[in-house]
């Protein structure tokens, strides 16, 4: 399976756990650490129910045996939806960065960091992403800075964002975010495992939509 992998380059990986001569487990592990691999979406096919330790290693989905062939064309669908688009995370914060980049890299998507607005910047405007987080802290300039620069760049002013912020913004700062932001989420008032989620069906719907 691993050989199989590296020859053709699949745009999904579905693996079973409970397989001769090396588990699903070991296997997963050898994909998500081959840099070569490790961006292919993993769906875990198995009768084993243990969907945290699946989720923990970077699955995309897991589905218990037997399950409905529907149930996995569709989940194939969303991923080829998404394969392929880029994101870019702008953002100071290591945990929330590397959080979003691993999760979103484990589903698919090509994923890009900044820790800077100014390399946010730069990043957008050397690859294009389809999506932008973007925190509105960060320490060389504010992210309504960052949006103002980008809503005066035609290359890069229809770009959706994702706004991340531990601010507590006025009724102006809001209603304006709402109008430039797909999404305002806010950093504290849920965990960074909902953020993710939250982003993630947020994506997934939006890609599918395209």
């Amino acid at each position: 399976g691993l050989a199989l992998a590296r020859s053709v380059k699949p745009f999904v990986i579905t693996l079973d756990i409970m397989m001769p001569h090396r588990d699903g487990w070991t296997v997963l592990q050898a994909l998500k650490n081959d840099p070569q691999l490790r961006g292919i979406p993993v769906i875990i096919l198995s009768i084993m129910e243990n969907r945290a330790l699946g989720f923990s290693l970077g699955v995309a989905a897991y589905i218990v045996k037997p399950f409905d062939r529907q149930v996995l064309l569709e989940k194939l669908g969303s991923l080829r939806s998404i394969a392929g688009k880029r994101v870019l995370v702008g953002d100071d914060e290591d945990g929330i960065r590397e959080l979003i980049e691993t999760g979103l890299k484990n589903e698919g998507y090509l994923v890009e960091g900044a820790a800077t607005g100014r390399a946010a910047l730069s990043a957008a405007a050397r690859n294009r992403p389809d999506f932008l987080f973007l925190d509105l802290n960060l320490p060389d300039m504010s992210g309504l800075e960052i949006l103002k620069e980008m809503r005066e760049d035609p290359a890069l002013k229809d770009m959706r964002v994702f706004v991340l912020t531990g601010r507590t913004l006025s009724p102006q700062e809001l209603d304006e975010l709402h109008r430039k932001a797909e999404q305002v989420i806010k950093k504290g008032s849920i965990s960074l495992s909902a953020i993710l989620d939250a982003l993630r069906g947020k994506l997934m719907a939006m890609a599918e939509a395209d």
